[in-house]
């Protein structure tokens, strides 16, 4: 996925919210806001690839400038602290669930509602499973990937952000508990954003829920998959996975462009924002299932 115009300002805004977090004034932001613009990170070529790329840049240029290699650590621990304490409720939902599937991946989708990147103030946990309740998931998307869980031998699973992660242990138990599936879960190597890098991932435990738990291997800070800079035990696990289940948009603006995962890979996205609702045919605020 291109990006749209929308893409543009979004980029701008985290850098901006970023700068603040870390307690740069206001003198300090419209430094780095300058940086960014004279390095052209944003501008009409933009719209010639992907946003996560652009993100990835002004990602470099800013931790360069405030000397945080991540950054947004600080949210990370508040939005995984938000979810576990949700934990509990939430295993709930999912197991008692007529449907434990379908309750599963709702929850890891709408889970990304606990986004410090894109709202200032996240979502508070109790909003997060009431808003399920008026929140559905494709039937016909739902039922391919059962068929496709059904017959599938191994599974790579590429994790998105922060506080969603929690629920992503709920939706792999349920999975490993139903199909017989060896489980690979990818995170960053190098902190990004709010993505999961390994040391969240120990933090909230996902390594007990998956049989392997890996970093993606590149340096580069992508909001990203980009199976050409991955490393090549990552990249080999990803070509031969029987289904890769991947999470967040900037995972989907990269590999939904890549044929070597097409037939076998499975899009969990919040629709947050205006092209990806427009892309999907859905308002913004639902929840996207799509088999590719």
């Amino acid at each position: 996925m291109k990006a749209w115009p929308d893409c543009l300002p979004c980029v701008l805004s985290l850098v901006i919210s970023t700068a603040r977090r870390n307690g740069l004034d206001d003198e300090r932001v419209r430094a780095v806001m300058e940086r960014v613009l004279d390095a052209g990170i944003v501008s009409l070529g933009s719209f010639s690839h992907q946003p996560s790329y652009d993100l990835a840049a002004a990602w470099r240029l800013l931790t360069d400038f405030t000397g945080e290699a991540d950054a947004l650590r600080k949210d990370k621990i508040r939005q995984n602290q938000q979810a576990l304490l949700l934990y509990p409720e939430a295993h709930a939902y999912v197991v008692s669930a007529p449907d434990p599937l379908a309750n599963a991946l709702k929850l890891a989708i709408a889970g990304n509602m606990l986004d410090a990147v894109i709202n200032v103030d996240t979502a508070a946990p109790d909003t997060l499973l009431r808003s399920l309740e008026s929140l559905a998931l494709d039937a016909e998307e739902l039922a391919e990937l059962r068929r496709r869980l059904s017959s599938a031998s191994s599974l790579v699973y590429l994790t998105d952000n922060c506080g969603e992660v929690v629920f992503d242990r709920l939706l792999l138990q349920v999975i490993r508990k139903n199909w017989i599936v060896e489980t690979t879960v990818v995170v960053k190597e190098t902190p990004t954003l709010n993505d999961v890098t390994m040391t969240e991932a120990l933090e909230v435990g996902i390594d007990h829920d998956c049989d392997r738990l890996l970093g993606n291997g590149t340096q580069e800070p992508l909001p990203s998959t980009d199976l050409s800079l991955v490393s090549d035990e990552v990249r080999k696990l990803v070509e031969g996975a029987s289904l890769i289940i991947s999470k967040g948009i900037g995972n989907f603006e990269v590999l939904e462009e890549d044929p070597s995962v097409a037939g076998r890979i499975t899009f969990l996205i919040h629709a947050k924002c205006t092209p990806m609702a427009a892309l999907h045919g859905v308002r913004e605020g639902s929840l996207i299932l799509v088999n590719r």
